[in-house]
């Protein structure tokens, strides 16, 4: 064993060439500062190039993010048309891969599953209002439409939300085979559809 060896860390004891460059003190700096910021100070505490920082600090966490979040918003024009872009359109920015895109995405899975859990098992369609917030937070971002069949129970209370299909772009009549309907149907409310 060489001498000293066995007191160099881990990452020490990578080749120069796959070595991580270390954060400066003034990244180590600046993100405790955007942590110290975000938590009193709500959402609004922060721009759009620092929101996609914070996303990418837990992917990347040696790295300077700085310039791949400036670089997102440049390209993307905002925090949430960075999150909601599809991951082929990640393919050009520089510094950016797997881990950062998954961050980003898993930050528009969260956004989108929280209004679903908020009316999951409550009533939906009790008023119009209500209804359009629900298909509002679901489609905000999508490019194509959808046809979604939205099954309730007898109190209105929403049991499952099945995209159906997505469209072209086109006008066209939405209807699916009520087969798959009647199917989904009775396996949300317990019957074998298979009898």
């Amino acid at each position: 064993m060489p001498q000293g060896f066995a007191k160099m860390t881990m990452l020490e004891a990578l080749s120069p060439e796959i070595r991580p460059a270390p954060l400066s003190v003034g990244a180590d700096v600046h993100r405790a500062r955007l942590r110290g910021r975000s938590l009193p100070g709500g959402p609004d505490a922060l721009a759009d190039h620092e929101l996609i920082e914070m996303t990418l600090f837990l992917a990347l966490p040696r790295r300077d993010i700085k310039p791949i979040a400036r670089a997102l918003l440049a390209r993307f024009g905002s925090y949430a048309n960075a999150i909601s872009a599809p991951v082929s359109d990640f393919l050009g920015v520089e510094g950016l891969r797997e881990a950062g895109v998954s961050a980003l995405k898993l930050v528009q899975a969260a956004g989108q599953r929280l209004p679903k859990a908020e009316v999951l098992y409550r009533p939906v369609l009790s008023n119009w209002d209500r209804l359009m917030e629900y298909l509002q937070a679901v489609l905000v971002r999508e490019k194509v439409e959808q046809f979604r069949v939205l099954y309730l129970d007898n109190r209105n209370r929403l049991l499952a939300d099945v995209p159906q299909a997505t469209g072209t772009g086109e006008p066209h009549a939405g209807l699916p085979a009520r087969g798959g309907q009647a199917r989904v149907g009775a396996e949300l409310h317990g019957v074998d559809s298979r009898a």
